[in-house]
């Protein structure tokens, strides 16, 4: 019994000790990822002080590119911290570990993920990763009030439009495309959706197309 208690209570300090130790220690860690998911939260502290101590661009840039899978481990256990760090620090091109984790994200807080996705300061890559269907479906399921938001920010690119258009029910689809349209699109879509359309809406939308 007390070699069981005195092995709980060296679990209890381990945190506190990762803590304390990693700022130090830092450039030594190689399995980022590994220690994430056993100590989110000393994980998630010391991002944020690096981070913070980047002068942005390049090196924010650099940054995520070496931690991002780390962070991505960490989007399960501490989603809103995630979300915070994304909007305070987060890079400019949404990395390939993030997008596959944009899950837990969503069910957190859909609001929050669409304004990361759509901020005005984000520069993104003309190559920018597409969420997974499952996400898209999340995301899609959680109603947010943004939704046409991010409709709006994708009507230019073809794939992610079509790609959020079907992880909605087909009969919510002619509306959704109108909320999109309602604020003045830039650009018909009608060409990237003709196909996901119910067949009434279809053949308007070919005529205008």
């Amino acid at each position: 019994m007390g070699r069981r208690r005195g092995r709980a209570a060296a679990a209890g300090l381990l945190p506190a000790y990762v803590a304390e130790h990693l700022p130090g220690l830092a450039h030594a860690v190689d399995t980022w990822t590994r220690l994430a998911g056993r100590h989110p939260d000393p994980v998630l502290d010391h991002a944020e002080a690096a981070l913070a101590d980047l002068a942005g661009g390049r090196q924010r840039e650099n940054w995520w590119r070496l931690h991002a899978a780390a962070v991505a481990a960490l989007t399960p256990l501490r989603p809103l911290r995630v979300l915070t760090l994304l909007e305070r620090y987060g890079p400019d091109s949404l990395p390939v570990a993030i997008n596959s984790a944009l899950g837990p994200l969503v069910a957190a807080d859909a609001e929050r993920v669409i304004a990361w996705i759509t901020s005005p300061h984000r520069v993104e890559r003309r190559h920018e990763p597409l969420p997974p269907p499952g996400v898209l479906s999340r995301l899609v399921k959680a109603e947010p009030v943004s939704l046409p938001l991010l409709g709006r920010h994708w009507l230019c690119r073809d794939r992610h439009f079509a790609a959020l258009l079907k992880a909605m029910a087909p009969a919510g689809r002619p509306a959704f495309l109108d909320a999109v349209t309602a604020a003045g699109a830039r650009r018909e879509p009608a060409l990237a959706v003709l196909e996901l359309l119910p067949g009434g809406r279809h053949g308007q939308q070919a005529r205008l197309a």
